[in-house]
């Protein structure tokens, strides 16, 4: 049985790896305020009274204000 095992060593390998790989993709973040295109989503955190959509990504992070904040919309109304 050892003789099997030196001469498939490397096929084992490559079984290993992709369980591995299989085992680390990506999931689809249904928690997610909106949903993009490849699975991923983002979030709309309020910090300092302001929309922000928020996405995690690996160890990366982004954040952007939000375009449409209501809170920055209510300031323009009442400036105006």
């Amino acid at each position: 049985m050892s003789d099997f095992l030196e001469k498939t060593w490397w096929l084992w390998l490559v079984i290993t790896l992709l369980a591995f790989i299989l085992a680390v993709q990506k999931c689809e973040d249904s928690r997610a305020d909106y949903q993009t295109i490849d699975g991923n989503g983002y979030n709309v955190e309020i910090i300092d009274s302001c929309e922000y959509l928020v996405r995690h990504e690996g160890y990366a992070g982004y954040m952007a204000h939000k375009g449409n904040c209501k809170f920055c919309e209510e300031r323009h109304k009442n400036n105006k």
